[in-house]
């Protein structure tokens, strides 16, 4: 009697084995069918919307010719399993072990409330080994494992010292991180950002509702510095304008970006402002704009600036199509701001109304901060203006009517990506 050996080889897989087994890496199921055929048998597999089919003298091998056929195809298709994220504090190790002038080191503070506190200190030494520089970034959890984790991940976002020797910022998702291809705007350690809020409420049912929603994100999570101007009239408003770029350009090293926020009735012609009488005022966005321009305030000039409009800019309602099986370029380009560093979102497309709802406030503000909300940790600003645009334009339960939507549009001059940064404080 033979003794099985040990070393023999093992059997190969079929083809039907291997083909099952890359469908279950990609969540896909495998339908087989079988008929009659004149040399035995045919089979055909289903995969998706995809059929393949074999022959063969028995089902066996009919089905493995069908799976053959697939093989050749879906080996191509299966997603690679996916690499392990690694966490901020793997992360940050080997950014300071990569550049030997960087030093980090973890302190355990005391406990705020229920939350334990780490700071990590990122130093950046000379060649004699003495520090120049000095980070220091906090960071809470529920344990002392995830406050370590959290202070690595504020370190990775706003470390000046890492992002100039790396040209880079690592961007944080659910405790691991990664880095983002591309130019990213510079935000040095305890730089904020400047929100101007302006609003006008008359004849504005749930004006202050935008406001609320502003503030729950700008203020209380990026912890931005934020001004809120109230119903002013043109001239109270252009000294609020003319202040305020002044404030800018005079304490540009505080700050790392500007964003206004604009509220009100609109019409082609600008937004309308709280003047008296019988004469109505309005404000043009290009006047808005030549406040902010680099030559008005050049120690700002390459720093990010938003402006977003949340007023009507006409009396047409957006009106609704079904959407054809043509995959066409639309011809009419829009012309956008020749100058640098500028994003302008308007809440509607030029020549239509923007809409408010009830307990929400307007449909655009209640879906940018939401975004924002969901989205600022991985995602740069003109990519979140996407989905804003989208789901608003898209998505029934933000239709005037079934046959009236919105429309959102943005026109931008950004030279990088964006990305909301708290204030580390």
């Amino acid at each position: 009697m033979t003794e099985k050996s040990d070393f023999a080889p093992k059997t190969p897989k079929s083809s039907y084995k291997q083909l099952d087994e890359l469908a279950q890496k990609n969540r896909t199921v495998i339908f087989s069918k079988f008929d009659q055929h004149p040399e035995g048998f045919l089979a055909s597999l289903t995969l998706g919307e995809e059929v393949y089919t074999g022959i063969g003298s028995n089902k066996t091998t009919a089905k493995d010719k069908a799976a053959e056929a697939a093989l050749e195809i879906w080996s191509t298709k299966i997603t690679p399993e996916k690499k392990q994220d690694k966490t901020p504090v793997t992360k940050l190790n080997e950014l300071c072990q990569q550049n030997r002038n960087i030093k980090h080191r973890y302190e355990e503070l005391d406990k705020d409330a229920d939350d334990f506190v780490f700071r990590v200190l990122i130093m950046l030494e000379n060649e004699e080994g003495k520090v120049e520089t000095e980070e220091e970034h906090k960071g809470k959890g529920r344990s002392k494992k995830d406050a370590k984790q959290n202070s690595a991940s504020m370190a990775l976002q706003r470390s000046y010292i890492l992002q100039s020797f790396t040209g880079v910022v690592p961007v944080v998702k659910n405790d691991t991180c990664f880095s983002p291809v591309g130019r990213l705007y510079e935000c040095r350690p305890r730089q904020t950002g400047y929100v101007l809020i302006v609003y006008f409420s008359i004849e504005r049912d749930w004006a202050d509702v935008d406001v609320d929603n502003i503030k729950r994100f700008m203020e209380n999570t990026l912890r931005f510095r934020i001004e809120v101007v109230k119903d002013p009239t043109k001239d109270e408003l252009i000294k609020v304008l003319e202040a305020t770029y002044r404030h800018l350009n005079d304490h540009s090293s505080a700050y790392y970006c500007f964003t206004f926020f604009l509220m009100g009735h609109g019409s082609q012609f600008g937004v309308r402002t709280a003047d008296k009488g019988k004469k109505k005022m309005t404000i043009s966005v290009d006047e808005i704009l030549e406040y902010f321009k680099n030559n008005k305030m050049p120690e700002f000039t390459g720093k990010p600036k938003m402006f977003f409009l949340q007023c009507c800019r006409g009396e047409s309602l957006q009106e609704t199509l079904i959407q054809p099986d043509t995959d066409e370029e639309d011809s009419d380009k829009i012309r956008v701001p020749t100058d640098g560093d500028i994003l302008i979102a308007h809440a509607t497309t030029e020549g239509y109304k923007a809409y408010r709802f009830k307990d929400i406030g307007s449909i655009f503000i209640f879906n940018c901060i939401k975004t924002f909300e969901d989205s600022y940790t991985t995602m740069h600003l003109e990519d979140m203006m996407i989905d804003v645009k989208a789901v608003i334009a898209l998505d029934p339960r933000w239709r005037r009517t079934k046959e009236h939507a919105q429309m959102p549009c943005t026109w931008s001059t950004l030279t990088r990506r964006f990305y909301f940064l708290p204030t580390d404080r």
